[in-house]
Formats: C-alpha cells, structure tokens, sequence
C-alpha cells in the first residue's frame, strides 16, 4: 500500500542541523537520516534524555523536543543539566502521518535487545557510545481526536505515563503532572 507524503521531514533535518551539536546516528531502512543532539553543559551536570516522532502520527512530539533544544540552547536554559535528544525517531511515519515505519512495526514496541529496527538499533548504539546515566527520561507522543485501536478512546488532557524500576526510586512524574495543573492546565486522572 503506497503512503502519500503529507509533511516534510526536510525542515526537521534543517532544524536539527541548526542546533549546536547535533549528530547524524544512522538511516532508516529506506534511507531516511537519524539525527541526535545534544546540549553538554559540564561533566557535573545531570543527563536527561529526550526522544519525539516514535510515531509518525504524533508530530507533536518532534516540535515539542526541537522547540525545547532551541530555546534552551538559545537562553542557555537549565545549566545544571546535559540534554540528549533524539528528535524524530520516525522520520518515514512522521512525513506520511501514520504510527508505524515503512515495514509495519511500531518502534516503540521495538526497544529491547536484538531489535531488527534500524531506528532503535542507531538509538542503542548512541547511547552505549556516550555510557551516561540518566536521571529521566521523556519520550514525547501525543493525543489525537482519532481511537488508538491498541488502547480505545484516548483522554485529550494532558497524562503522563512513569516507569520507574523500583518502587524506591523518586515519583518524578506526580511533580510534572502537580506543575502543569498548577500551571491551569487540566490533567487525566486514571487513578
């Protein structure tokens, strides 16, 4: 089934290419470039990783990721922390508006050892390369009018999903979803 282009992955690469370091990680399966960047501040400074355009539907997320990289690099936002980010991990979704890459797959239903999907392949590669912890991790989707058909109706406020590997560790997400409704914004509550 042929997938008519929609949008332009080509000002995203031009965005990218904009950003103080921003690094090509490795090509898609039909040639598409993988971009990571990155906004070092200091070998102090804790590591946060950011990823945007799993799903080619969710364009949001890319926007969100290069508009945060842009601001902060500009501004020279948030001193204290190193940002990796990988800005659209779903170049051939992202230009034709579906969820899936070329071959079918959901790459987010991809990342675990012994993928065969290039996009996470280059993702692992560049993270073994650089050997950081990180102290969080957000990877941007969004919410259309539309049903998922993997989880039915979705809410259209504002969520956020947390996986934390203990129990032990700190609830970051409850102070981020606190924030935004501080901020006015309404919030999903699934509890």
């Amino acid at each position: 089934m042929a997938h008519e282009i929609i949008r332009s992955y080509k000002p995203i690469v031009e965005r990218i290419s904009n950003l103080p370091c921003a690094n090509k990680i490795g090509e898609t399966s039909s040639g598409y470039p993988l971009f990571q960047a990155t906004l070092y501040r200091s070998v102090d400074a804790l590591n946060v990783l950011i990823s945007g355009g799993v799903h080619g539907r969710e364009p949001a997320g890319t926007y969100a990721v290069l508009q945060f990289l842009e601001r902060t690099a500009k501004e020279g936002r948030y001193p204290d922390f190193n940002f990796f980010a990988f800005p659209c991990v779903n170049p051939w979704g992202f230009e034709r508006d579906i969820r899936e890459k070329e071959d079918g797959q959901d790459i987010n239903r991809q990342f675990f050892d012994g993928t065969a999907a290039r996009e996470v392949k280059a993702i692992f590669t560049a993270l073994e390369r650089r050997k950081e912890e990180y102290i969080f991790s957000m990877d941007m989707h969004e919410t259309s009018q539309r049903d998922d058909p993997d989880c039915g109706p979705l809410p259209m406020t504002y969520y956020l999903w947390e996986l934390r590997a203990s129990e032990r560790q700190s609830k970051l997400g409850g102070l981020v979803i606190n924030a935004v409704r501080e901020a006015g914004y309404e919030t999903c509550n699934w509890d």
